[in-house]
């Protein structure tokens, strides 16, 4: 997956009157804003519209009035409440639902080649890493994808992601909560089939279990992996 240059995007997150003392944009929301670079060919996203606090929306609006006059795109996202703050209203042309990661993975590959881009250059993924990232239904939707993908880029081993580089739990698509033993097991099973190459009998071996167990562990966990090679 090559990746093309793209156009930069500063993002800033307010944490409003519900997490004070919070680090951050949060603190200042407006001079966070103000020293943000803008013009033309810049995004300037500012996540939580809905948490900025009352006191602050007028100098918010104002800052974010003055970077869409100086070229500036700029996009806000919400957290959960009903709508934008009406003092804020304006500084948005529109407003538009987005669906669950879940029902939209044919912009999967658009993403994983966006989230990358910010992890380094030269950085993306083996083809059946797309397969298996495909499967997982990503209840933590972008956010999740962007936290696994910058972890697993940091730890690779080649120049590209692999299969063993993505946590066990996505190899994994069982439907229930595990408790911290089940999911170590889980945890070792998959990294064991892993190492071995989906060779389940070496993988049994190395674990000291039949290749029994190892089928009905796999089915218990809804472990797959790719064929041997």
């Amino acid at each position: 997956m090559r990746h093309s240059p793209a156009p930069p995007i500063l993002t800033i997150t307010s944490y409003g009157p519900a997490a004070p003392g919070t680090a951050g944009a949060g603190n200042d929301l407006p001079a966070a804003l103000r020293a943000a670079p803008t013009g033309p060919g810049r995004a300037l996203v500012l996540r939580n519209v809905d948490a900025v606090a009352p006191g602050q929306e007028p100098a918010v609006a104002r800052a974010l009035d003055a970077a869409v006059a100086r070229g500036t795109w700029v996009v806000g996202t919400l957290r959960g409440a009903p709508g934008v703050p009406e003092s804020l209203r304006n500084c948005f042309l529109e407003a538009a639902a987005v669906p669950a990661l879940r029902h939209r993975l044919a912009d999967l590959p658009a993403l994983i080649d966006c989230l990358l881009r910010r992890v380094g250059a030269g950085v993306e993924c083996a083809p059946e890493v797309l397969s298996l990232l495909r499967r997982h239904d990503w209840p933590g939707n972008v956010r999740q994808l962007g936290l696994v993908l910058s972890k697993a880029a940091a730890g690779r081993r080649t120049y590209r992601i692999e299969l063993h580089d993505l946590p066990p739990s996505l190899h994994s698509t069982g439907g229930r909560a595990l408790s911290a033993w089940e999911a170590s097991e889980r945890d070792t099973l998959v990294q064991a089939l892993l190492e071995a190459d989906g060779n389940k009998l070496l993988a049994a071996r190395r674990l000291g279990i039949s290749r029994t167990t190892i089928y009905r562990k796999m089915r218990t966990y809804g472990i797959t992996l790719p064929a041997r090679r």
